[in-house]
C-alpha cells in the first residue's frame, strides 16, 4: 500500500480480488473485531461470485481449536467485544458458519508438525491453481537436486521442545533444497536411533538446538559429546578445530548453557544415576560449543522463516562441494581427447608454418572457448573473432574486421609498414567462431588472414555446418556430434509384480515421445547395472512397498549414487524417508485416486530439462498411447535408407492417412527423436491453416524455414513467393537439415517449398510431410509413404480410458458401455481423446448411453464425436469455443484470454475448460517465450461447420463475408468477422447501418493487392455503427481517424499497429481500452494528454514511433497499466511520469544499426510494481533514478553510457544484465537477493570495469560471468551460494575472493 492509503478499503480490495483464502482460526480469533470482518468479507466475495466453487478455493485451519459441525459463541470468548459491536455477532456468526464448510487441516501445536502440514495445504492450493489455469508463471517449485549421503546434517534436539515446529521447517526446507538430514525420533527415521553414532560421524555438518530442557536429556548430551569428539585435534583435546556445527540457543542464553551455573535449568549437578566423568564430558563439551559462532532464537520475537532461511543457507554451503561445481574443470575434463588432438598437432608444427584446424558440431562455441583457455600461454597474441559473417556483411566489412585482426594481434593502434614484420614474427593463436553459410565471404576473410600468419601461429574455425570446413584444406579437423549425444532414461523398479504395467508403458511412451531412450530396470536389473548407472545422465526411482530408498541405496553402498536420481511413490506408501535427491510423490494408486497428470508432467519435465536442457522440443500429447512402437519402426526405416543408399540426396518421407488419425503427433514424435542427428531442424506446423490465414502466405512458411535454419545469419527480405524459393534454393547450400511441412494439402505448396529445400540442402537431409491427399506426394519423385492407420482395439482402449478415467483401466460398472464407445469411434485417435475427455468425470450411466446412442447413429463418427464435445459445453464456452474457431487460431495464449474477457467477462477459465476437454491445445513459440492457441483441423473445420449450417453469425473470409453481409438476417446476428481491406462487399451490404451484436473485427491490409471495385471496408464501416465492437484489429490501416462506425465505447482492445495513417484517436470515445498497439503509428504525432482518459488500459504498445519525444505527465493516471512497450522509440530522452501500476518496462533498441541510436537519457520515477525492466543498447543512457523494489529482472545490454549504479531502490532484484556496459568501471554494492549477473563485453571493444569489490552478503548469487574486461583487478563477493563463475579475457586480475 502507498502512504496514505486506507487500510480497511486496501484489504477488502485483496479480499475481493484474491481466488484463494486461508483463515486460521486460533483461540483468540474472535478477539479481533478485524478478523471476525475479514472473515465475513471473505464469505461476501464467495457469494458474489455465483460460481465460485469452480473459482474460488477457501481453506480453515483449526489452531488449537476442535472443529464442530457448526461454530458459534459458546466455542469462542465474545467478552472481549464491546457491546456496540454485539449487534453484529449474527451477521459474523453466519459467516463464521459458512467457513466450517471450506476445506479445512486440524493443527495441534504440540502434536502437529509444522512442515508437512503446511506442504500439505500449499498442495491444495496448488491444484486448485493448476486445475483452474490460474497459476501465475512466477510460480515455480525450484528444486536444487545434488546427490549427497542419506544424511548430510544431523539435527541435534529435544523433542519436547522443538520437534514439532523449528526442526519440522528446518528439516523441510533442507530437503526441499537436496539436502538429506537425520533427527532422532521423527516420523519414518525411527529405523536409524541404533546407528546414531554412525550418522553423526558420516554427516558434514551438524545443527544443535540448545533449548531450556536439552540439558535435562541423556541422550541429548551424549550426543553433544560425541558431535564435538569428531572435530576434537587428536594431541589437544580441549581444543576444536574448525567445524561444521551450528548451535542454536533456543529461548535460552549462551551464557546459561556455557557456565551451567548452580540452580540453572542448564546445572548439570541436578543430573541423576550419571558417573562423574559423564557429568564433566558433558560440561566440557558445553562450554566448546558455546563457544562456537551460532544462532539466537527467541520464540516470542523472532520470524521463523527468516531466520531459519538464513540458518538452511549456511548450511547448505557448508555441504557444498566446491570443487564439482568448478565448470571449467568440467569443461577440460568433457574435451581432454579433443585437446590432445590440438597439442599433437602444435608438437608437430615447422618453425614457419600456420596451422588450420576445424571444428564442428553443436558445442563448437564452448570448445573454442575452452581451447583458448588451454593454449592461451602457448601463444604471444590471441584472438577470437565472433559472428564473422554479420561484420563482413557490408561493402567495407571484410576489410575493416581484417585490419582490426592485425592491429589486435601486434596491438597497434595505426598500421604501418613495420607491422607486418611484427605480425610475421609472432606466434598468434586466432579462433573464428560462427562462419554461417557464406563459402565465399568466409574464404575471403581467411585468406587475407592466413596469409600474414607465421611462426608456428594457429588458426582454428569452427562452425556449425560441416560443408563449410570441408571445403578448405585443414590439419586438423575435430568432430564434436559425436560427444553432442543425450543420455538414456533409466526407470528403476522393485519387482514387476508391484508396479502396474500400463504405468510402465505410460512412462516409457512419454518420454520416447519426447525423443528420449528408456531403459526399464527391475531391482535384479539395478544390482547387476549399477557400476553402469553411476554415469547415467537421469535415473528415475520409483518407490513401493517392497523398494524404498534404502532398498535402492544399498545397491550403491561401495559406489555414488548417480547425481540425478529422481524418486517417484508408487502406491500407498509415503515417501517419509530422508533424501537428499529431487522427489515426486505421485502416490500413484489408482484402485483409489486418478493419476495426478499435473505432478506426472512436472516429473517428466524436470527429466527432459536435466537431458535436454533449454533445447526446443515439440509438445505432442499427454498420453502417446502406441506412439513409441510407431516411432521406432518409421526411426529405423529412415536411418536405414539414408544408410544404405548409394545416393546421397535429400530425402523425402511422407505420412499420409485421415484426418485425426495422429499424422503430425507421429509427426513431432519422429522429430524429437530425430533432430539431434542434423545440423539444423525446422517443424512447420498446420502448413495449410498458415496458408490460408497468414496475410503473407506461402511467404510465411518460407520465412519461417529460413528462421530456423539460418538462426542469427538470416537477414534476407522474402518479397514473394518466387523470391522466397530463390532464398531457399541458395542461401540453404549443404546444410544437414531435419524438415518437417505438416499438413500440406496443395501441390502448389509442394513446389513452393519442397522443390527448392530439394536442390539446396546437404546430402542426407530428411523432409517429413504430413498430407490426407497421398496424390500429391506420389507426384514427387523417390518419395516413400508411410500409410499412417487407426488403432487396434488394444491401444484403442488405452488411450480412451487414459482421458475417459485418467487411469489405465476403468471402474467395473462402465467397462461394458466404454467398451461400447471405443468400438463405435473405430480407432480413431482424434475421436477416442475427445469423445474420453467429454465423458471425464461423468458416472451417470444414462448419460453414458445417450452419448453412445447418438454415436452409433451417426454416418460420420468423427465428425458426430466433435459435435457431442461441442454440445456438452456451456452457453460461453460455446461462443469462445467458435470464436476461437474462426479468429483466435494461432493467437498469443494471454491476448486471446484478453479478448475472450472482454465478449464473455472471463477469459482463462473458458481457455482451460476448452482445453480440458481437447478442444484446444497451448504450444510455446519458436523463441520458447510465449504459447499459441491451437487447433487441430478438423475440430475448426467442425466448428466453421456449425457456423455455416446452422449459426451464421460469424465470418473468416470472403466467401463466408458475402455470405452473411447479402443477407439482412444474418447481418444482425453477426458476432465476428475476419476480411481483408481489398475485397469487395455484396450489394446488399451497402444498405447495412447497423451490426447490433459484432464483437470482434479484423480487418489485414495486403501489400501488392488491388482493390476490387465496389463497397470495401473501409467504405463500408464509415456509415455501420458496431456499438457493441470489442476487439478491433486494423493493421496498417488506411484512414486518418477511425471509422465512425467503428467507435465503439465497449472496445476493449484496439490494434492499429504497422504504420497505419491514423492520426489522432477518440480517447473520449475509448475509456474501456484494456489493450492498445499503435506500434508504427509514426503519423499520431507524439502521445497527447488525453491519453490519461484511458484509465482502464493495462498493456499499451508503442514501438516504432520516433515522433514520441516525452511522455505527457498524464500517463500517472493510467492506474491499471502493466505492460509498457517502447521499442524502437528514437527521439525519446527522458522516461517519466510513468504509472505506479507498471509490472513490465520495455525499451529495446536495434544494435546493428547506429543511425537509429536511442537518444534515451534517463528513466525516472517510483516504480514500486515494476518486475521486469529492459533497456537495451541505449548509449546515451547514464543513470537510473527508480525506486523499483519489487524489480526481479534489470537488462541493461549495450548501454555503454553508464559509468554507476546506484541499486538502493531494488531490494528484490534477481537477475541482472550488463553486457556490453563498456564505460561502468567498479560495483560496490548489489541487492542481497541477485540470483544471476552477467557482465559480457566485445573483444573488439573491452569493459572499464576494474573492480567488483561487494562488502555485504550475496546469499542468493549462483552464477556470475564476466567476459573481456582486462582492466578488472579485483572480484571480493561474499557469495556461499554460487555455483558457476565464468572469467575470459579479464588478464588484469589480481585479486579473487
Amino acid at each position: 500500500m502507498e502512504e496514505g492509503d486506507h487500510i480497511t478499503n486496501e484489504i477488502i480490495q485483496a479480499i475481493k480480488g484474491s481466488r484463494v483464502h486461508i483463515i486460521i482460526l486460533s483461540p483468540q480469533f474472535l478477539g479481533s473485531r478485524y478478523c471476525v470482518e475479514e472473515v465475513f468479507e471473505i464469505i461476501e466475495a464467495h457469494k458474489a461470485d455465483v460460481t465460485y466453487h469452480q473459482r474460488r478455493l477457501g481453506i480453515t485451519v483449526f489452531y488449537d481449536v476442535q472443529r464442530t459441525p457448526q461454530i458459534n459463541e459458546t466455542q469462542f470468548d465474545l467478552s472481549k467485544q464491546s457491546r456496540s459491536l454485539k449487534d453484529k455477532w449474527e451477521v459474523w456468526l453466519e459467516a463464521l458458519e459458512r467457513i466450517s464448510d471450506f476445506k479445512y487441516f486440524k493443527y495441534d501445536s504440540k502434536t502437529t508438525f509444522q512442515w508437512e502440514t503446511l506442504q500439505e495445504i500449499v498442495a491444495e492450493v496448488l491444484t486448485f491453481l493448476n486445475v483452474h489455469n490460474i497459476r501465475s508463471n512466477d510460480c515455480t517449485n525450484i528444486r536444487i537436486s545434488r546427490q549427497r549421503g542419506l544424511h548430510d546434517v544431523f539435527i541435534c534436539h529435544c523433542v519436547q521442545n522443538t520437534q514439532h515446529n523449528v526442526v519440522s521447517v528446518l528439516r523441510g526446507m533442507l530437503h526441499s533444497r537436496g539436502i538429506g538430514c537425520f533427527v532422532v525420533g521423527y516420523a519414518g527415521e525411527s529405523e536409524y536411533v541404533s546407528e546414531v553414532e554412525k550418522l553423526i560421524e558420516n554427516s558434514k555438518v551438524h545443527v544443535i538446538f540448545l533449548s531450556p530442557e536439552f540439558t535435562g536429556s541423556k541422550q541429548c548430551l551424549d550426543e553433544v559429546v560425541q558431535i564435538m569428539r569428531k572435530y576434537s585435534s587428536s594431541s589437544t583435546p580441549d581444543t576444536f578445530l574448525k567445524s561444521n556445527i551450528i548451535p542454536i540457543f533456543y529461548d535460552v542464553e549462551p551464557t546459561v548453557i556455557r557456565y551451567q551455573q548452580e540452580g540453572s535449568a542448564s546445572d548439570l549437578r541436578n543430573a541423576q544415576e550419571i558417573t562423574q566423568q559423564e557429568r564433566e564430558d558433558w560440561s566440557r563439551a558445553l562450554q566448546c560449543l558455546c563457544q562456537l559462532k551460532g544462532a539466537l532464537y527467541n520464540t516470542s520475537t523472532t520470524f521463523q522463516w527468516e531466520t531459519l532461511y538464513d540458518i538452511c543457507k549456511r548450511v547448505e554451503y557448508l555441504v557444498m562441494d566446491v570443487a564439482s561445481r568448478n565448470d571449467d574443470i568440467v569443461s577440460k575434463t568433457l574435451y581432454k581427447e579433443k585437446i590432445s588432438q590440438v597439442s599433437r598437432i602444435l608438437r608437430s608444427q615447422k618453425a614457419q608454418e600456420v596451422s588450420l584446424i576445424g571444428v564442428y558440431g553443436r558445442t563448437k562455441s564452448q570448445f573454442a572457448d575452452v581451447l583458448v583457455q588451454a593454449f592461451r600461454s602457448h601463444f604471444e597474441a590471441v584472438y577470437p573473432v565472433y559472428n564473422v559473417l554479420e561484420k563482413v556483411r557490408d561493402p567495407r566489412g571484410l576489410s575493416n574486421l581484417v585490419k582490426k585482426v592485425r592491429k589486435f594481434l601486434v596491438q597497434r593502434s595505426e598500421w604501418d609498414e613495420s607491422c607486418w614484420q611484427l605480425l610475421e614474427s609472432k606466434k598468434c593463436l586466432v579462433v573464428i567462431d560462427d562462419l554461417g553459410n557464406n563459402i565465399e565471404q568466409i574464404r575471403k576473410f581467411l585468406q587475407e588472414v592466413q596469409k600474414n600468419l607465421k611462426n608456428g601461429s594457429l588458426l582454428v574455425m569452427a562452425s556449425e555446418f560441416r560443408h563449410m570446413l570441408e571445403d578448405f584444406r585443414l590439419d586438423e579437423f575435430i568432430d564434436l556430434s559425436l560427444d553432442d549425444r543425450r543420455g538414456i532414461v533409466n526407470i528403476c523398479y522393485g519387482e514387476r509384480t508391484d508396479i502396474l504395467q500400463q504405468f510402465l508403458n505410460h512412462l516409457e511412451e512419454t518420454f520416447y515421445m519426447l525423443g528420449l531412450d528408456v531403459r526399464l530396470l527391475d531391482k535384479v536389473d539395478v544390482e547387476s547395472n549399477s557400476a553402469r548407472l553411476q554415469d547415467a545422465a537421469v535415473l528415475l526411482c520409483i518407490l513401493s512397498e517392497n523398494f524404498r530408498i534404502s532398498d535402492f541405496q544399498s545397491i550403491f553402498s561401495n559406489a555414488p549414487i548417480p547425481l540425478k536420481t529422481i524418486y517417484v511413490s508408487y502406491g500407498s506408501y509415503p515417501m517419509d524417508e530422508s533424501t537428499s535427491n529431487t522427489n515426486f510423490n505421485l502416490e500413484v494408486n489408482f484402485d483409489k485416486s486418478e493419476l495426478d497428470k499435473w505432478e506426472f508432467r512436472s516429473m517428466i519435465n524436470k527429466v527432459v530439462q536435466s537431458l535436454n536442457g533449454h533445447e526446443k522440443i515439440m509438445e505432442a500429447t499427454d498420453f502417446p498411447v502406441g506412439l513409441a512402437q510407431r516411432v521406432k519402426e518409421i526411426e529405423r526405416l529412415i536411418l536405414e535408407e539414408i544408410e544404405t543408399s548409394s545416393e546421397r540426396s535429400v530425402r523425402c518421407f511422407g505420412f499420409v492417412g485421415m484426418g485425426g488419425v495422429g499424422k503430425t503427433t507421429l509427426a513431432m514424435s519422429v522429430y524429437n527423436k530425430l533432430h539431434r542427428k542434423f545440423e539444423k531442424s525446422c517443424f512447420n506446423l498446420n502448413t495449410s491453416a498458415t496458408v490460408a490465414n497468414d496475410s503473407l502466405g506461402l511467404v510465411a512458411v518460407q520465412k519461417n524455414i529460413l528462421a530456423n535454419l539460418l538462426d542469427r545469419y538470416n537477414d534476407e527480405q522474402v518479397h514473394d513467393e518466387v523470391h522466397g524459393k530463390a532464398l531457399l534454393s541458395s542461401r540453404l547450400m549443404g546444410i544437414s537439415a531435419l524438415i518437417v511441412l505438416d499438413d500440406v494439402d496443395e501441390s502448389q505448396q509442394m513446389h513452393a517449398l519442397y522443390d527448392p529445400l530439394r536442390s539446396s540442402l546437404g546430402p542426407n537431409s530428411v523432409v517429413i510431410i504430413t498430407s490426407r491427399n497421398k496424390r500429391i506426394l506420389e507426384w514427387t519423385a523417390k518419395v516413400k509413404i508411410f500409410d499412417v492407420t487407426v488403432l487396434d482395439k488394444e491401444m484403442s482402449e488405452r488411450l480412451f480410458y487414459w482421458h475417459a478415467f485418467m487411469k489405465p483401466t476403468p471402474p467395473p460398472e462402465l467397462e461394458e458401455i466404454a467398451g461400447s464407445v471405443i468400438g463405435a469411434c473405430e480407432g480413431l485417435p482424434l475421436s477416442l481423446k475427445v469423445m474420453g475427455s467429454h465423458l471425464y468425470q461423468k458416472t451417470d450411466l444414462t448419460y453414458w448411453k445417450e452419448s453412445l446412442l447418438r454415436l452409433e447413429r451417426s454416418e460420420n463418427k468423427i465428425s458426430e464425436v466433435l459435435k457431442i464435445s461441442y454440445d456438452g459445453l456451456g452457453s460461453d464456452a460455446k461462443e469462445a469455443f467458435l470464436d476461437i474457431c474462426c479468429f483466435l487460431i494461432g493467437e498469443e495464449e494471454g491476448m486471446a484470454s484478453m479478448i475472450l474477457e472482454a465478449c464473455y467477462g472471463i477469459g482463462l477459465s473458458l481457455l482451460a475448460e476448452l482445453s480440458g476437454r481437447c478442444l484446444i491445445s497451448a504450444n510455446a513459440d519458436d523463441d520458447g517465450k510465449g504459447r499459441r492457441i491451437r487447433m487441430h483441423d478438423q475440430i475448426r473445420d467442425m466448428g466453421r461447420d456449425i457456423i455455416r449450417k446452422s449459426i451464421r453469425n460469424r465470418a473468416w473470409d470472403k466467401e463466408t463475408a458475402n455470405n452473411i453481409l447479402q443477407d439482412k438476417k444474418a447481418r444482425s446476428s453477426l458476432r465476428g468477422l475476419s476480411i481483408t481491406s481489398h475485397i469487395r462487399f455484396p450489394k446488399g451490404a451497402s444498405h447495412c447501418i447497423w451490426l447490433p451484436e459484432l464483437r470482434i473485427l479484423v480487418v489485414e491490409e495486403e501489400e501488392g493487392k488491388t482493390h476490387e471495385k465496389g463497397l470495401c471496408p473501409r467504405d463500408f464501416f464509415k456509415n455501420v455503427d458496431c456499438g457493441r465492437l470489442r476487439w478491433l484489429r486494423w493493421r496498417s490501416a488506411p484512414f486518418k481517424k477511425l471509422p465512425l462506425g467503428c467507435l465503439s465505447t465497449h472496445i476493449r482492445l484496439l490494434d492499429l499497429s504497422g504504420g497505419s495513417e491514423i492520426r489522432e484517436l477518440p480517447m473520449d470515445m475509448l475509456t474501456n481500452l484494456r489493450a492498445l498497439d499503435v506500434s508504427g503509428c509514426r503519423k499520431l504525432k507524439g502521445l497527447r494528454p488525453s491519453i490519461g482518459r484511458l484509465t482502464n488500459l493495462t498493456y499499451l504498445n508503442l514501438s516504432e514511433r520516433d515522433d514520441i519525444t516525452f511522455l505527457p505527465q498524464e500517463m500517472t493516471r493510467l492506474s491499471c497499466l502493466q505492460q509498457l512497450i517502447m521499442n524502437h522509440c528514437t527521439s525519446l530522452k527522458v522516461l517519466s511520469f510513468l504509472p505506479t501500476s507498471l509490472q513490465t518496462l520495455e525499451f529495446k533498441m536495434r544494435s546493428d544499426k547506429p543511425e537509429e541510436e536511442a537518444r534515451l537519457q534517463s528513466v525516472n520515477g517510483p516504480l514500486p510494481n515494476l518486475r521486469k525492466l529492459i533497456l537495451t543498447h541505449c548509449p546515451r543512457l547514464q543513470r537510473l533514478h527508480l525506486e523499483a523494489t519489487s524489480l526481479r529482472h534489470l537488462d541493461l545490454s549495450g548501454c555503454g553510457g553508464v559509468k554507476e549504479l546506484d541499486f538502493e531502490g531494488f531490494s528484490s532484484l534477481e537477475h541482472l544484465n550488463l553486457d556490453l556496459c563498456s564505460s561502468l568501471t567498479t560495483l560496490d554494492f548489489l541487492p542481497s537477493t541477485l540470483h544471476t549477473m552477467s557482465l559480457s563485453m566485445d573483444v573488439n571493444q573491452c569493459g572499464s570495469l576494474q573492480s567488483v569489490n561487494v562488502q555485504d552478503s550475496l546469499p542468493s548469487l549462483q552464477e556470475l560471468i564476466i567476459r573481456w574486461c582486462p582492466k578488472l583487478e579485483i572480484i571480493q563477493l561474499d557469495a556461499l551460494s554460487m555455483k558457476r563463475l565464468f572469467l575470459e579475457g579479464c588478464s588484469g586480475l589480481k585479486e579473487l575472493d
